[in-house]
């Protein structure tokens, strides 16, 4: 009777076991999709950081080449400045000087005229000094060549 209990039990629990078998498979399908779910968005994951970093990358060099372009451009500006203000400063030193020499001839013409000024102003009052005594002598010799006549 031992082993008909133990068989009846054993029928009465087989479709227990067989549903916790059944659904232990199911359970662990689920976790091998879930696993195998896991591992390709992991591989996306991976070939996306893959690409932005080589995006990175390109981006970098860009700019590097770009700041190197920019360094050559400034010292080619830079030259390029230094050799006009050379071309320029030269001639406007040169400008400088003239005018510096004209500054003094204007002023030495300035000096002259102020002195002949000043020599003609005397002149003129010599001048108006010695009328005074000639019309008195011209009014004398009217005076005198009207009497002799």
């Amino acid at each position: 009777m031992s082993l008909s209990r133990t068989t009846v039990v054993f029928l009465a629990l087989a479709p227990f076991a067989f549903s916790a078998s059944k659904e232990m498979q199911e359970l662990q399908r689920d976790v091998a999709l879930l696993q195998d779910q896991v591992r390709t968005l992991q591989r996306q994951q991976d070939e996306k950081f893959a690409a932005m970093q080589a995006l990175v990358q390109q981006t970098l060099e860009s700019v590097n080449r770009t700041n190197t372009s920019l360094a050559v451009m400034e010292n080619k500006f830079n030259e390029a400045m230094k050799l006009q203000q050379q071309s320029v400063s030269v001639p406007v030193a040169n400008v400088g000087q003239k005018l510096d020499q004209m500054s003094e001839d204007f002023r030495a013409v300035r000096e002259s005229v102020l002195d002949m000024n000043t020599r003609m102003g005397k002149l003129d009052a010599k001048m108006a000094d010695l009328q005074n005594p000639v019309a008195t002598l011209r009014g004398r010799d009217q005076a005198v060549g009207f009497r002799e006549r």
